[in-house]
């Protein structure tokens, strides 16, 4: 995935944390915007293979002045973010984090799965038969992610109707906890 971020400043606001979900600009993914001290970071992440860089980029603007927001004095970052996982071990190298595509493809978050792979790697690299049960929890909640987001790909104009359940979904109680369960 590419992830694109402005940094704005924002010394006499007070924002909160955002997240939009727009079909028709990002797709299946989702724009952000994250409050700092004095300043928010304002971007969005998508699949390039599913919509090329450039137009996500043209989609991104015309959403930004949509928002009214200005980043003619702001800092841009582009990052790529690595969720194509096809294993930790190849001979005797090993791969962790978003080297082994372990971030999620619909949130772009990887930070847990990251320290789970690089925890399950040096166990392997001490004990050649280990498997680790939080390894095997992140790689089915990641593909539970996957799947979500096909669902919300093929969904088209109806994804935004998804995504709202979703986050009602993620807000109840039992799944909150069962999430967090599965994270801690």
């Amino acid at each position: 995935m590419i992830g694109l971020q402005y940094t704005v400043s924002t010394p006499d606001m007070d924002p909160k944390l955002e997240i939009f979900f727009d079909n028709k600009k990002f797709y299946a993914w989702y724009a952000w915007i994250f409050p700092h001290d004095k300043s928010i970071a304002v971007g969005c992440v998508a699949d390039p293979r599913k919509i090329p860089s450039r137009k996500l980029k043209e989609n991104f603007h015309l959403w930004l002045e949509e928002k009214g927001i200005d980043i003619s004095n702001a800092k841009y970052d582009s990052y790529p973010i690595s969720y194509d996982y096809r294993g930790l071990k190849f001979g005797n190298i090993f791969l962790v984090g978003e080297a082994a595509g372990m971030a999620s493809g619909f949130t772009g978050e990887g930070i847990y799965q990251s320290l789970v792979s690089g925890k399950t790697v040096a166990e392997m690299i001490m004990n050649k038969n280990y498997s680790s049960k939080d390894f095997e929890a992140v790689i089915k909640y990641n593909a539970i992610q996957e799947r979500i987001m096909n669902v919300l790909l093929k969904a088209g104009p109806l994804s935004n109707v998804f995504h709202e359940l979703i986050v009602m979904i993620l807000n109840n109680k039992y799944f909150k906890a069962k999430i967090n369960k599965g994270f801690s």
